[in-house]
């Protein structure tokens, strides 16, 4: 089997597993009348959920390939009518438009890993907020120090199977963890097999894990409040166990 499609293609046949979250993203938009802004769209897997449940949505992602996956996924599916679709850098967001409930779903804000461009995009987010508006996002919850004495090591994260008959297995493996700074970089491997044979894909990727202290004083710089932290998308507490961390946050008062 070769590698086929874009790299968007492979990104949505890697992801579409992953439904942990959409029942709480579901539960938030049903909360709301109006569009949801949901950042980090990447190839829609959020976006075209909550679409095909009626909702309105505006799917901002930096990647045109990306942006291009959710417009023909979206027409596939038959709900256009209800997503736009934007291609633009998160830090330097202005749609000149406020929405009742913003979402950064699947640790996206960790792309980011200088705090100017923490602050940059948590104040762009800001900017689309209206004083009775909910910003929702989820991070992971880690322990740098554990982390750091697994280098090397390889962890399953998952195994599914596709709907054409391909079962793809997931591994992670970390490469550098810096405990100071908090920056990791790690690789994804994904082992796919299928009735034409099989391959192996890598991706790295370099993310900042953050504690929640330094969430809730990052989000106090960009004019945020928080409202409730979760240790799960199950609304269940933040504990030293919990491999997530996701905060309800409005603008501060």
């Amino acid at each position: 089997m070769t590698a086929e499609g874009t790299p968007a293609d492979r990104f949505a046949i890697e992801h579409a597993h992953y439904r942990d979250d959409l029942e709480m993203w579901s539960l938030l938009a049903d909360g709301v009348d109006g569009p949801i802004l949901d950042l980090g769209a990447a190839a829609g897997r959020v976006s075209l959920h909550l679409a095909s449940l009626g909702h309105r949505v505006v799917a901002v992602d930096s990647d045109p390939q990306m942006v291009r996956q959710i417009v023909d996924a979206a027409a596939l599916a038959g709900v256009s009518a209800n997503i736009r679709a934007v291609c633009a850098d998160l830090r330097t967001l202005d749609l000149d438009e406020r929405f009742p409930l913003v979402l950064l779903p699947m640790n996206t804000l960790q792309v980011f890993l200088t705090r100017d461009d923490q602050v940059s995009a948590l104040r762009a987010i800001h900017r689309h907020l209206m004083p009775e508006s909910e910003f929702v996002f989820d991070v992971i919850a880690a322990d740098l120090a554990a982390l750091a004495q697994s280098i090397g090591t390889l962890h399953a994260t998952a195994t599914h199977h596709t709907d054409d008959g391909r079962t793809l297995i997931h591994h992670a493996r970390f490469d550098e963890v810096e405990v100071e700074t908090g920056t990791v970089r790690f690789t994804l491997l994904i082992d796919e097999m299928g009735p034409d044979g099989s391959a192996h894909y890598e991706r790295p990727h370099t993310v900042h894990l953050y504690s929640p202290t330094e969430l809730w004083e990052l989000l106090a710089d960009a004019g945020m409040q928080v409202n409730a932290v979760y240790g799960d998308f199950d609304g269940s507490p933040l504990e030293e166990s919990s491999e997530r961390q996701i905060f309800r946050c409005a603008v501060a008062e």
